[in-house]
């Protein structure tokens, strides 16, 4: 769980980690995994 936040936040910093996105479950877009 905490390797997955960490990869969250790296994703957010680095344009790359758009892509990730994509892949996780909306991952991003939940207020609970922001915070």
């Amino acid at each position: 769980m905490l390797l997955i936040h960490i990869a969250i936040e790296k994703a957010r910093r680095d344009h790359r980690g758009a892509l990730a996105f994509e892949v996780l479950p909306a991952g991003g877009e939940m207020p609970g995994w922001a915070t």
